[in-house]
């Protein structure tokens, strides 16, 4: 289970908060391009314990909302450190975000974030405006109803960086006129620089930053596999209606039968070692909600879904003593409407998940083909 610490809870506010309350007069602004050619002189992605991206929210007629002030309203993604020890491990954070603790891939937030708030410079090479007025502003897709906003803070809360990214330069533009990079500006700032990149997506949307492969194993690391089904469930020849194989390490970890039927040959190392890694890259659709901590309501919570009495239930060990409990539930209702989607409930992670049918198909395979035929008698 994911452990969310102090250094996160700490950030849950200011990763919460509008854009706009964020400003502060007193910030320092840079402008001696020749002096400090970074944009954020001093940023390291290892000193960044959260990240709050806000991306300026629409009506349906394409124009920027706005509050009663009249500043941009915006759509606000959290992410923290799960460990303030290791800058690797990331979760969705945020005072209302109902995904908190969500897992987030650092890989993602190191190429999208991390990376290139380190490498965007401010030099004369890639300086394109300074001193740029609103109407400027706004031709670079750079005004504050306009701009994606990302910002990235330190333990205590205080801002590292907070940079405005705007308009594709290439956009409109074709052969040797495009220019493959992004029009960016600090907050605060109205100088404009060109940061080279070909595609650079950064979006608030949860679905685009969630980890989707949550089991945490390799192939090599898994050591029994237990699976029981419908098929299992209805197989006369089950006495405990599941399947089970183990590696036998006097073998060289080859798979030797614990449960199934009786009358069957040696185990089909093949078929197990394809199911562990179709299973270890099982890829989730989505996190549907968080589940209750109370042994009770999560009980009850999960009997909505199916999940009081699976339809598939899958048990995998590994070579480090750590157990992994998969559930598929019933067919996913959204908005009234049957879909393609399962239930899932992996028992390391603390919510209900959803999966596509066609991930789930491999589950609901006849695990007694994993044996070869009994030897016939001579």
């Amino acid at each position: 289970m994911l452990r969310i610490n102090l250094v996160l809870l700490a950030l849950a506010v200011v990763l919460a908060v509008p854009t706009w309350l964020t400003l502060r007069g007193d910030r320092t602004v840079f402008v001696d391009t020749a002096e400090v050619p970074a944009m954020f002189p001093g940023f390291t992605p290892q000193n960044v314990y959260g990240i709050r991206i806000d991306v300026p929210r629409r009506g349906e007629d394409g124009q920027p909302l706005r509050n009663a002030d009249g500043q941009p309203i915006y759509e606000s993604l959290g992410m923290a450190r799960a460990d303030a020890d290791d800058a690797t491990a990331w979760v969705l954070a945020g005072q209302d975000e109902p995904l908190q603790g969500v897992h987030v891939p650092y890989e993602r937030i190191r190429d999208v974030v991390l990376d290139p708030i380190a490498s965007i410079r401010l030099d004369r090479q890639s300086l394109v405006a300074e001193s740029v007025d609103a109407a400027g502003l706004e031709r670079y897709g750079l005004a504050p109803h306009q701009a994606i906003v990302v910002h990235c803070f330190d333990p205590q809360g205080v801002a590292l960086a907070d940079l405005c990214i705007g308009a594709d330069a290439s956009a409109g533009r074709v052969g040797e006129d495009a220019v493959r990079g992004y029009f960016v500006r600090r907050e605060g700032a109205s100088d404009v620089v060109l940061y080279e990149r070909a595609i650079w997506l950064v979006s608030a949307a949860r679905e685009q930053w969630i980890d989707r492969r949550p089991l945490d194993a390799m192939p090599g690391d898994v050591v029994e596999v237990a699976i029981e089904n419908r098929l299992t469930r209805a197989d006369a020849r089950l006495a405990t209606k599941r399947v089970a194989v183990a590696r036998d390490t006097q073998r060289n970890g080859v798979w030797v039968r614990r449960e199934g039927p009786e009358a069957v040959g040696a185990v089909r190392n093949t078929e197990v070692d394809a199911f562990v890694t179709t299973l270890l890259r099982l890829e989730i659709q989505g996190y549907v909600q968080a589940l209750p901590a109370d042994p009770q309501q999560r009980d009850a919570a999960l009997a909505q879904f199916g999940l009081a009495d699976p339809r598939i239930e899958v048990e995998v060990g590994l070579a480090d003593g750590r157990r992994l409990r998969i559930e598929v539930g019933d067919q996913v209702r959204r908005d009234g409407v049957l879909q393609n989607e399962r239930y899932l409930l992996i028992d390391t992670i603390p919510f209900l998940l959803s999966a596509g049918d066609w991930v789930v198909a491999a589950l609901e395979r006849d695990p007694t083909l994993w044996f070869e035929p009994a030897p016939r008698e001579r």
